[in-house]
């Protein structure tokens, strides 16, 4: 499913990591 208020940024989004049990930024290069 795609959610345009899940990704306002298309560069970067928020992710949760389960290793690290908190959200962590992580950016898409095309």
């Amino acid at each position: 499913t795609k959610n345009k208020k899940r990704t306002p940024d298309k560069l970067a989004f928020k992710k949760y990591c389960p290793h690290c049990r908190t959200h962590t930024l992580h950016k898409e290069i095309k």
